[in-house]
């Protein structure tokens, strides 16, 4: 699957909206492109967490191994309208 047709969205996880902003930074250097950037509804995430959509497990995997670190990946059990959801946490 081509990097920039996967919608991307990162939170801020960890009460910082900087965090998210440096993980778009992040992720626009392994050839993503984040379409939005925000707080997540809680502050208290400890670890980096990739939400995919179910065709897009592959895809939260290989990102998961570039960032590397503190980083997990869970499926997406609500509706959205962008594939991947990544939430910074407390320890990159």
């Amino acid at each position: 699957m081509k990097t920039k047709a996967v919608k991307i969205k990162v939170l801020a996880g960890d009460g910082n909206i900087a965090s998210a902003r440096g993980m778009a930074k992040r992720l626009a250097t392994l050839g993503y492109r984040v379409k939005r950037i925000d707080r997540a509804e809680r502050s208290d995430f400890a670890l980096n967490t990739v939400y995919h959509a179910a065709d897009h497990a592959a895809t939260a995997e290989e990102i998961v191994k570039k960032l590397g670190g503190s980083t997990i990946t869970m499926p997406l059990t609500w509706q959205s309208i962008f594939d991947l959801i990544i939430v910074t946490g407390r320890k990159p």
